[in-house]
């Protein structure tokens, strides 16, 4: 999927209370608008779009080899001219012929095209098994580690979680050599936990779902006094 996102000297409408962030999905999922405060008279909008699958390209392939394949079609792929993915993206939303996801298309339409992020997103990076060399020289800790989806911003909290468990690990083990296998096995099986209800999570969301996990509290069930 792709992350568009800025921040634009603009309020949200009189109907919108402020201090809040609002949200709309659309109906048959893929799409996930956002907006809320970001400082005085400013307004952030961010916006997901899913990779859609190529029907056409599929079509062709099957057509060709005689075999199937799934072919994903990337919003905005290739685009780098900020202007047009700023057009492009408000004809996108108008498509959706909703009313509801208005207030996303008046932000887009007073946003300047060249303070506009775009970045494709990945749920999963791969993690370990091992976070230190064989000889314990080195040790991986933070997002060198592990890094983090964006869906929950959790990089920042796991680098300093990582931090606090190695040095609890270096404490309580007889060597070296020890604390490094304990440290991996702790922070490699938690963050690949936070991976999988990441990429669960934005999933869900993206479809609009309702009721989704609130993975904050497992996240803050963590204790250092519990590293093993």
């Amino acid at each position: 999927r792709i992350n568009i996102k800025a921040v634009v000297p603009k309020k949200l409408g009189s109907s919108f209370k402020a201090g809040y962030t609002y949200a709309y999905f659309a109906a048959n999922g893929g799409i996930g608008c956002f907006a809320g405060p970001a400082g005085k008279d400013h307004t952030y909008w961010a916006i997901s779009i899913a990779d859609e699958k190529d029907e056409e390209c599929e079509s062709e392939s099957e057509s060709k080899s005689g075999t199937g394949g799934i072919h994903m079609k990337q919003f905005l792929a290739g685009v780098t001219d900020l202007n047009e993915a700023k057009s492009t993206l408000v004809s996108k939303l108008a498509s959706l012929e909703s009313a509801d996801c208005q207030f996303i298309i008046d932000m887009i339409d007073a946003t300047d095209p060249e303070t506009i992020y775009m970045a494709r997103s990945k749920e999963a990076q791969h993690i370990g098994p091992h976070l230190a060399t064989d000889d314990g020289k080195i040790v991986l800790v933070g997002d060198a580690a592990h890094a983090m989806s964006g869906s929950y911003g959790q990089n920042p909290s796991f680098g300093l979680e990582g931090a606090a468990e190695l040095a609890v690990c270096i404490r309580d083990s007889a060597c070296v050599q020890t604390a490094l296998e304990r440290y991996s096995q702790g922070r490699v099986g938690r963050c690949v936990e936070m991976q999988k209800r990441s990429a669960e999570r934005a999933e869900r969301a993206m479809k609009g779902e309702k009721g989704l996990e609130d993975v904050s509290k497992w996240i803050h069930r963590w204790d250092i006094n519990d590293v093993q």
